[in-house]
């Protein structure tokens, strides 16, 4: 079962939520050696997010920008790889 909160300008800083039932997590047949470093999130209202985020148990370190959008760093065998 999935479940996805309507788009409302949350910038996809809300996270999509899968229930796995009895199917095997995807992360359990994933390639080793790579590991998240930080995850950072950009939104205009961070106060807004904060709210969705603490209301689903989740927390995110979040920076104030125009545009909303995610920071991502990895540690890869190859040294680290951001993603935004």
């Amino acid at each position: 079962m999935t479940l996805s909160p309507a788009s409302g300008g949350l910038g996809g800083l809300v996270p999509f939520l899968i229930d796995w039932a009895d199917a095997s997590h995807p992360s359990h047949g994933a390639a080793p050696g790579m590991r998240l470093v930080s995850l950072l999130g950009f939104h205009p209202e961070i106060t807004r997010i904060r709210r969705c985020l603490t209301a689903l148990g989740e927390q995110l370190h979040l920076h104030q920008r125009p545009e909303p959008g995610l920071r991502a760093v990895l540690a890869t065998p190859h040294g680290e790889a951001v993603l935004q």
